[in-house]
């Protein structure tokens, strides 16, 4: 929008009337600047006008970190326990805060439940708590045991995995926990379900051998969320585990045995462009994104072999401890 002083001015000019015969040639010359200096301020002020959203935009991403949490394990006495801290590491919270077993965290769309699984019932079972730890419920309530949770996107279902048909499959459940249902439905061993954004895939992990005694090979699959259309995306010789899909759908990122130590990969949603990221000489696990997608967070044994929660840019770069313990302190979920 032109300022109005200067609209004025322009239409006061351009309806001014003089007693003197008009010269057509200073006519021109007048519309002609008067144009020239329309067009500048428009694009003066459009520059302006989006170096204001860039600015916003930057301002926005840097808000939606700071305001999100990351869910994590830590090992106290023997126990592993829920706890929640802000993306720089402070506020640590205990959680789940009990004497059982309890882990493999995930967030549910709205960030207003957590997933977690813990051993209080006798084996391991799924729950669904409030993010101060309130209001714990056994959701899969089984005789069996059951880990690894992924929300569908819309919030109406939630993948995990289950060895109930004496096998590791991916089932799907209600949030309360009703209408159980494998998904996977084969004779191989699959594990750690990942919902897309979109909702219309689901990653995982899968090893496609028989030989149930060796837990080697595995590798990242997609599938619809009925179960079908099962494909082979990391398609490698070596161990490619815990997909993690970035908020936008664009890239996968998972962990990969492949330079003799565990690192942090991403790819493509197809499975092509498959780059290392973390990149070093340690074992580094559990992937995590950021809701903007610009940081991911993960777990390291870099620290003397005591597992820490690192945070790095998406392309691997500013790789920073964060929970920055003496305790064990594992496998991030970032809320959305």
């Amino acid at each position: 929008m032109v300022p109005l002083k200067l609209r004025q001015a322009i239409l006061m000019d351009t309806g001014h009337k003089s007693n003197k015969k008009t010269n057509l040639k200073s006519v021109l010359n007048f519309q002609t600047m008067t144009a020239s200096l329309f067009l500048a301020v428009c694009v003066t002020l459009l520059c302006v006008s989006c170096s204001g959203r860039n600015i916003q935009s930057r301002s926005q991403q840097e808000g939606i970190i700071a305001e999100s949490k990351i869910a994590f394990e830590s090992q106290g006495e023997l126990l592993w326990q829920v706890y929640v801290m802000s993306p720089d590491g402070t506020k640590k919270i205990n959680i789940s805060n009990n004497k059982y077993d309890e882990g493999n965290i995930s967030w549910s769309p709205d960030n207003k439940k957590i997933t977690f699984v813990s051993n209080k019932s006798g084996h391991y079972q799924i729950y669904t708590m409030d993010p101060d730890g309130k209001n714990q419920v056994n959701i899969s309530n089984s005789i069996y045991d059951d880990f690894m949770t992924s929300w569908s996107p819309d919030g109406s279902k939630i993948a995990f995995e289950s060895i109930r048909d004496e096998n590791w499959q991916i089932y799907i459940m209600d949030p309360d926990g009703k209408n159980q249902v494998n998904i996977t439905n084969n004779e191989f061993l699959n594990w750690h379900p990942a919902w897309s954004p979109d909702g219309s895939k689901i990653a995982y992990e899968s090893r496609h051998y028989l030989d149930r005694s060796d837990y080697g090979k595995r590798q990242i699959y997609i599938m619809d969320p009925d179960g079908k259309n099962q494909v082979n995306i990391s398609n490698n010789e070596y161990i490619d585990r815990h997909p993690a899909w970035s908020p936008d759908g664009s890239k996968i990122a998972f962990e990969s045995y492949r330079d003799g130590h565990y690192q942090i990969y991403v790819m493509d949603p197809d499975g092509k462009n498959q780059v290392n990221i973390s990149n070093n000489q340690y074992d580094d696990w559990y992937p995590t994104w950021a809701p903007d997608c610009s940081k991911i967070a993960f777990t390291s044994s870099r620290d003397n072999g005591t597992y820490q929660i690192y945070l790095m840019d998406a392309d691997g770069k500013n790789q920073v401890n964060i929970s920055n313990s003496t305790n064990m302190q594992s496998s991030p979920a970032w809320s959305k």
